[in-house]
């Protein structure tokens, strides 16, 4: 959190500070509100979100779109309305009132509302749940829909605690967007409260194809503080092998976009046919023969360019085996069957991953 008295991070304080307190804020049908680490498309924008911001716009429903702001982040903010003022005002709020965490922020909101947001809201999406709680107190009527980002799965702590919906999402009465029928079905599987509760409204995935000269296999790595020291270690152990019992190949190393120097690099740059890259994932993808990871969403990224993927670590692999029933296979079994297995998972990839379905969303909204 210090990392606001930087002056780039002051300046959309103030800038924020100045919106809140000295703008009025107009009645919206829809409420955008995302963290800024999720900038994360070519362009650096949020490619999540962005196409249903467009649609919305372009049908001339009013929206309001704020961003959270990430300072351990090093994505671009937006041009859009900064939240940086209002999330240091929560911040302080939660130290000073009692009550469990939900409770206390419905009580954040009612009062910040009445002070900062003196606006009407019909529908609220949202990302990575990202002040669900606040924003049921400022808008106690409006409908909030948390869109997916990343992969759902049974055991997931954000749509799940055993076989109950996390009280997050069942005392705010959120529904979840999902990008295809497979996480819908998912979800449904860990609860009947996402029967009514969750819509498929797809997803919006720009036309890529694979560079059919790459030879190379992209390891996505998934060496992040969300791991305890010995799971990193378990990692990195798992690739070692994993590198040395294939010599024969050239590896290209992408670290996750959370990565903070949780395993030294030198160690895996000790094989002369491994090599570390700072090129976008999609770029990646694309130049690629094959992808291997521990776990990772670029399993269904790559399924998408149809570039099978291999796991090399078990850490996570029942996930991909049994939740998501994914062709796994051995590198020399999956060069082998190459072309098939392209088809196979190019099939796979479309059950979870469905087109934007504009026409859904636009009943949503309006």
């Amino acid at each position: 959190m210090w990392r606001i008295i930087l002056p780039h991070n002051l300046f959309y304080f103030f800038k924020s500070f100045l919106y809140f307190c000295f703008t009025r804020k107009n009645d919206h049908k829809v409420l955008f509100y995302s963290p800024q680490h999720f900038n994360r498309g070519v362009l650096r924008t949020n490619d999540f979100i962005k196409p249903l911001i467009e649609i919305t716009e372009a049908k001339g429903i009013s929206s309001w779109v704020i961003e959270e702001p990430s300072y351990e982040s090093n994505y671009p903010r937006r041009k859009v309305v900064q939240f940086d003022f209002i999330l240091l005002l929560i911040i302080f709020l939660r130290k000073v009132l009692k009550g469990d965490f939900i409770e206390k922020e419905h009580k954040i909101g009612q009062f910040l509302g009445r002070v900062f947001f003196r606006n009407k809201i019909e529908h609220i999406i949202i990302q990575s749940q990202s002040m669900v709680s606040f924003f049921r107190g400022v808008y106690p009527n409006a409908k909030i829909y948390d869109y997916q980002h990343g992969v759902i799965y049974k055991g997931h702590p954000a749509y799940c605690e055993s076989k109950n919906v996390p009280e997050l999402i069942k005392r705010n009465n959120v529904c979840i967007l999902v990008f295809g029928s497979g996480f819908k079905k998912l979800l449904e599987n860990i609860n009947s409260y996402y029967i009514e509760h969750s819509l498929v409204i797809g997803v919006n995935k720009e036309k890529c194809t694979q560079n059919l000269n790459g030879e190379n296999i992209l390891i996505t790595l998934q060496f992040t503080e969300d791991h305890t020291p010995e799971e990193n270690k378990k990692l990195l152990e798992d690739l070692q092998l994993f590198i040395q019992e294939n010599s024969n190949h050239q590896f290209v190393l992408k670290h996750h976009p959370r990565f903070n120097n949780e395993i030294n690099n030198e160690e895996m740059l000790k094989h002369t046919n491994v090599s570390i890259t700072q090129k976008p994932l999609a770029e990646c993808l694309r130049n690629c023969k094959i992808h291997s990871t521990a776990y990772s969403t670029s399993v269904f990224e790559a399924a998408a360019l149809k570039v099978p993927s291999v796991f090399y670590s078990d850490l996570k692999i029942e996930i991909y085996k049994n939740q998501f029933i994914y062709p796994i296979n051995t590198l020399n079994d999956t060069l082998r069957m190459y072309n098939d297995l392209q088809i196979e998972v190019e099939n796979w990839y479309k059950n979870y991953y469905e087109p934007l379905n504009e026409t859904l969303w636009l009943k949503i909204v309006q």
